[in-house]
Order: structure tokens, then C-alpha cells, then sequence
């Protein structure tokens, strides 16, 4: 029997993985990697890449050490640290600090 929270969390991720694709970021998802579950790399200009760290959340609960690594290693790369919330039953994708 599949395990419904990993289920949900899935799920998630695939959604966001296809929001972001649509507004023209190249995305991976890492699974079961219970930190940084996408990788969005996208294009401002030809020298600067944008670059988003997700960490999707369906409780919108991220632990504090889950935290610190995701905004240490953005920070290291020059990427965002991003976490999935829930804001009127949409799902938005908001800055972790």
C-alpha cells in the first residue's frame, strides 16, 4: 500500500514542477531527497541564470534544520530558497529566510 503523505507530497512537487515549466524554467526533481525537491533553473539575461531551491511542503511546516540547509546551500550557489505555502486554497510558492 503506497503511503498517502508521500503520495500528496508527490504530487506536489509535479505541480510545481510543471507552474515553473510553463513560465519557461528548466526544473528537475530530486525524490526522496527530504531537503531540496527542485531545481528550477531559468533565464534573466545571457550571463545571469535565476536559479530557485524548493522544498515542497504540503503542511506548509518546514523543520528547522530542513531550513538551514536549504538557505546554506542557496546562498552558497547564489540560488533562492523557495518552500511551497497554501494561500487561498492556491498553491504559491514563498522566500525561506
Amino acid at each position: 500500500m503506497t503511503n498517502l503523505k508521500y503520495v500528496r507530497g508527490r504530487n506536489l512537487e509535479y505541480l510545481i514542477k510543471e507552474k515553473l515549466e510553463k513560465e519557461g524554467y528548466f526544473v528537475t526533481r530530486s525524490a526522496g531527497s527530504h531537503g531540496i525537491d527542485l531545481v528550477a533553473l531559468g533565464q534573466s539575461s545571457p550571463l545571469c541564470p535565476r536559479v530557485k531551491f524548493i522544498s515542497c511542503k504540503v503542511g506548509g511546516y518546514i523543520r528547522p534544520d530542513e531550513k538551514l540547509d536549504l538557505v546554506t546551500l542557496a546562498r552558497t550557489v547564489g540560488a533562492e530558497p523557495l518552500m511551497t505555502q497554501k494561500k487561498n486554497g492556491r498553491w504559491e510558492l514563498v522566500r525561506v529566510a
